[in-house]
């Protein structure tokens, strides 16, 4: 593409459908450097922990992005009165058994510092980024991964 320096451009709320042009444009241009793994949709996925009376205790929601074969959880949550029985571990190893039948070689999570940092590195995530002083001064916000497609080559900090 040339560059117009001469054209006049403003910025204004979009659309779906503006929203979904630029997201083909990006991925037009970025096939000419990576090949897709899957085809270009997202999919929610959702479970959910029930006790026998149906009462929701827990869940976890993610989306799997075909297109890169990746899968980022979104949030999980098990009811406090479950915590340290094992539900948020067997709800992680569900998403996991999930996504790789899906193809997927990769989660991505994040999570603050008063939330469960040592609980994904215990599953075998790695921290690739962490932000101090968010979401407020004294607190951070990490970000795991977990190769599906190949063992952790890197050990997670203390």
């Amino acid at each position: 593409m040339n560059k117009q320096a001469n054209i006049q451009c403003t910025i204004e709320d979009g659309d779906e459908k503006s929203s979904e042009y630029v997201k083909q444009q990006m991925l037009e241009y970025n096939s000419k450097f990576i090949q897709p793994v899957g085809p270009s949709k997202n999919v929610p996925v959702h479970l959910v922990l029930k006790a026998e009376d149906g009462t929701i205790m827990g869940g976890l929601s993610a989306t799997i992005f075909y297109l890169r074969a990746r899968c980022y959880i979104d949030r999980l949550w098990i009811h406090e009165s479950l915590r340290g029985l094992d539900y948020g571990t067997k709800l992680m190893n569900a998403i996991e058994e999930k996504v790789k039948l899906e193809n997927c070689n990769i989660i991505l999570v994040d999570t603050f510092s008063f939330q469960a940092p040592r609980f994904y590195e215990k599953l075998g995530y790695q921290v690739y980024g962490k932000l101090d002083d968010y979401p407020s001064v004294g607190l951070s916000s990490f970000y795991y991964q977990k190769r599906l497609d190949k063992p952790s080559t890197f050990p997670s900090p203390a």
